[in-house]
């Protein structure tokens, strides 16, 4: 490659723009945003057969581990809506057998969002969205139960401190 010049390229790494919480900003989002909507857009709800039995009476030998996560955020600052999906999980064994699943994930919409600024509407929406969508998971995790003929506890309340 004598005579041409080598062209390499160059990748320009960015470090990414830290962006501090600022909590007026914050408070003005909380204030402003409405909840528009809470659907229930998917559900998987498997329970084995063999060990209904073993569900009888909870004789205090139940596990259950439960989470809940943010998969998806989309925010428009011009039309001011911000749109999430919110997934609840619960397993339950009893011993080493797993014996109860559901998965269920929600959709909600909040708005009254109109220029505001989207790091910290994406704050305030990973913190709502868990506690607003929880009650719907917990009541469809009663229900489903039930409708089993499991005469199990409720999943517990949240907790969560105040900063």
């Amino acid at each position: 490659m004598a005579g041409k010049d080598k062209v390499v390229a160059k990748r320009t790494v960015r470090k990414k723009k830290e962006v501090k919480f600022d909590y007026d900003v914050y408070a003005n989002i909380a204030s402003s945003a409405r909840l528009q909507r809470v659907s229930l857009v998917s559900s998987d709800y498997d329970i084995k057969l063999p060990v209904i039995s073993m569900y009888d009476q909870d004789d205090g030998q139940l596990n259950n581990m439960f989470g809940g996560e943010l998969e998806e955020f989309d925010f428009d600052p011009e039309f001011g809506s911000a749109i999430g999906t919110f997934t609840w999980k619960v397993d339950i064994k009893k011993g080493r057998t797993k014996a109860l699943k559901l998965k269920a994930r929600y959709v909600l919409i909040y708005t009254g969002l109109t220029e505001k600024d989207e790091h910290h509407v994406q704050i305030y929406f990973r913190k709502v969205a868990k506690f607003t969508s929880y009650p719907y998971f917990r009541s469809l995790f009663a229900s489903l139960s039930s409708d089993s003929g499991l005469a199990l506890k409720p999943l517990p309340s949240l907790v969560d401190r105040v900063d």
